[in-house]
């Protein structure tokens, strides 16, 4: 299992670079083949701060976060599938 130290070294050392300063704007890192990882991280951070602007007791917070992350995952699943069989059947 890939650590998180070694994702961000292997992000930037596939960047092609050849200098030492980072620029992101002309040298983007290749996430293509990590984006799926990263939505989930995504979700929380959005769920995150969605409930805390909704919910009253903050002792609750952390377990809302996580049920309101599952239901979109889930629901993200569930429309990509009935996307996908849309377009195997039609």
């Amino acid at each position: 299992m890939i650590t998180m130290i070694n994702l961000i070294f292997a992000l930037f050392s596939q960047s092609g670079s050849t200098t030492l300063a980072y620029r992101p704007f002309i040298d983007p890192l290749k996430l293509d083949d990590y984006w799926l990882i990263l939505l989930v991280p995504l979700v929380f951070a959005i769920s995150l701060t969605y409930k805390t602007i909704k919910t009253d007791d903050l002792s609750k917070l952390p377990g809302q976060a996580l049920y309101l992350t599952a239901q979109i995952v889930v629901f993200m699943i569930l429309a990509a599938s009935a996307l996908w069989l849309l377009g195997v059947l039609v």
